[in-house]
């Protein structure tokens, strides 16, 4: 008999054994899964914090993405890390 592959999803740190993918074996439901691990820079911006938004940082530019998202994007997330010491990326989701 042959076992289901298991498949692990590790943080960016590299340091930890991984943790175990229990969900639907499927494409959409693993790259969820490992998107929701990713480290995010991304603040969300809405009218009480965009002053603050603005002002804090003022030797970087500020990058602002405006989305129908609930969740920062998987791409977004990863530019927000790599770029985390020149930028502010900030996020305006779309409100009810």
């Amino acid at each position: 008999m042959f076992d289901t592959p298991k498949i692990k999803i590790f943080t960016e740190n590299g340091n930890d054994d991984g943790e175990d993918f229990k969900g639907k074996k499927n494409w959409k439901a693993i790259s969820g899964a490992a998107a929701n691990k990713m480290q995010s820079f991304v603040r969300t911006v809405n009218a009480d914090n965009y002053e603050s938004f603005i002002d804090e940082h003022p030797d970087k530019n500020k990058i602002l993405i405006f989305t129908d998202r609930k969740s920062t994007a998987p791409l977004y997330k990863s530019l927000s890390k790599y770029y985390k010491d020149r930028l502010v990326f900030g996020e305006v989701k779309k409100s009810a």
